[in-house]
Order: structure tokens, then sequence, then C-alpha cells
């Protein structure tokens, strides 16, 4: 399983890298693509659903509907 937090508006790690890794985990069972639109380099922590997202996918790391999923918060 993949989770990927992305920030938006990260200003030391441009987003598309993100997303080309994103797109480059074919093996992966399951993937998931958080887009936080207001996220920057280091204060998505701040985000109370980024806390959320990383809970879920601990308890829960592949759905039963085994689709990937891509999102923005």
């Amino acid at each position: 399983p993949l989770l990927v937090l992305s920030a938006a508006k990260d200003e030391l790690v441009p987003p598309s890298h993100s997303d080309h890794l994103f797109d480059l985990a074919t093996s992966a069972a399951f993937k998931r693509m958080i887009k936080f639109a207001h996220g920057e380099h280091m204060n998505l922590w701040t985000f109370p659903a980024y806390y959320t997202y990383l809970k879920e996918f601990i308890e829960n790391p592949i759905p039963l509907d085994l689709d990937t999923d891509t999102e923005n918060e």
C-alpha cells in the first residue's frame, strides 16, 4: 500500500514530483494520493485532515474496493 500526502504549495519539492512518483508506483496493491491545496513543505501536520487520512490509512491500508484514489483537501 502507498499513501502520498502532497502539498500543493510546496516550496522545496515540486508537487509534480509527488504526482510522478504516484504514477510510477505501478506495483502498489493499493495507492492513494491526498493533495492539500494550501499545504506547504513544512505545514501539512497543521491540517487536522492530515491526521485523519494518516490514521485511516494505518488502520485500513487496503480498502475493500481496491480502486486507486486521488483527493484534494
